[in-house]
């Protein structure tokens, strides 16, 4: 059985014979390895390749193990890098820490050791990127709403009351209407706004990853499925989760949709723990889904438990006093001007 790379290791070792026995280590702990024996050629292979970790040696000539780190660091910023040192030389090891090495051994070490500190800082690795995007994807809200036209005015005041409660919302309206901002409207005025607001555009994902990204799933799922994985109902606790272009999605996720609205648990993609979670559900469509209902492409018993408080957003072109207002709103972030001309362009889109 083919056993799934752990990560992509640069071992930097000017001592050859040491080098062949820990990448032979490495690589029997399932990470891919490639080796050089001194700092500039570490540097050059950095210049051109991807690497998860960097382990090398401090002492080196001419380009020293802390030169590869102040390289590492600026040409490659999320590769980790552990210093290897002899007993003489832990102050170097520790000003590489305070350079942003993750870590370092002292020579001589088991091949234990070698092993299960890539494994920890591999690991930390990981967490530190999930966390980075999960924080890209669970923006705070932009709350603040363009409401110059009436129908956007009325449309102010009903979010306005239905944010008091945890009703789910369903938003309809053409692409480019402020779907989107109207549901993070909901959210900031609402009693969970200190919790996240997490969007799932549905249309962007086939079925099969759609359920996983919803529910998440466990580690050997399916192929590819490493590890563990938290799906958007578990991230989105406590808060808000947008299903966006919730009519593109398929039969099976629909069911699955349908009993996590009613029971308010689920279970991740190849588990059987019920997973319970906190979370007030908007979702947003461009389709009609009454159609969609009729034609048997959504399930009608699904559509009522989204179709709770209905808000219908109108198409831009027949707001033009939003559009200028947004107009304005936007070139406001730059340094850039929109001339009356323009401005008025704009508001005679059609």
């Amino acid at each position: 059985m083919r056993r799934t790379t752990m990560a992509r290791i640069l071992l930097v070792d000017d001592e050859r014979k040491l080098g062949v026995v820990l990448a032979g280590d490495l690589r029997d702990a399932a990470h891919e390895v490639l080796t050089v024996q001194d700092g500039r050629s570490a540097i050059n292979l950095l210049r051109e390749q991807s690497f998860d970790v960097v382990v090398t040696d401090i002492r080196m000539e001419p380009v020293d193990g802390l030169a590869v780190l102040t390289e590492t660091k600026r040409l490659c910023p999320d590769t980790e890098v552990i210093m290897m040192t002899a007993y003489s030389s832990t102050e170097s090891a520790i000003e590489a820490l305070r350079q942003g090495a993750a870590d370092y051994l002292l020579k001589p070490f088991r091949s234990e050791e070698l092993i299960h500190t890539v494994g920890r800082v591999v690991e930390r690795q990981r967490l530190r990127l999930e966390n980075t995007q999960l924080k890209r994807d669970i923006s705070p809200p932009k709350s603040a709403m363009i409401a110059e036209s009436a129908q956007m005015k009325e449309i102010a005041r009903i979010v306005e009351r239905v944010a008091k409660t945890d009703t789910t919302v369903l938003i309809t309206g053409p692409s480019g209407s402020g779907k989107e901002v109207v549901a993070q409207a909901i959210h900031a005025q609402s009693g969970r706004s200190d919790g996240p607001f997490v969007a799932v555009n549905c249309a962007a994902l086939a079925e099969s990853l759609l359920e996983s990204e919803l529910f998440g799933h466990e580690k050997g799922a399916f192929t590819g499925a490493d590890k563990r994985r938290l799906g958007r109902f578990e991230i989105a606790d406590g808060g808000t989760l947008l299903l966006d272009e919730i009519g593109e999605i398929g039969q099976s996720v629909q069911v699955k949709l349908l009993r996590a609205l009613e029971t308010k648990s689920f279970e991740r993609v190849g588990g059987t723990e019920s997973i319970t979670t906190d979370v007030r559900i908007v979702a947003a469509t461009n389709k009609n889904m009454e159609d969609a209902v009729a034609d048997g492409r959504f399930r009608e018993d699904l559509y009522y438990r989204l179709n709770v408080f209905p808000i219908e957003v109108p198409p831009l072109r027949e707001r033009p006093a939003d559009v200028r207002a947004l107009a304005i709103h936007l070139i406001s972030t730059t340094d850039l001007t929109l001339s009356d001309t323009a401005l008025d362009v704009l508001t005679c889109y059609d």
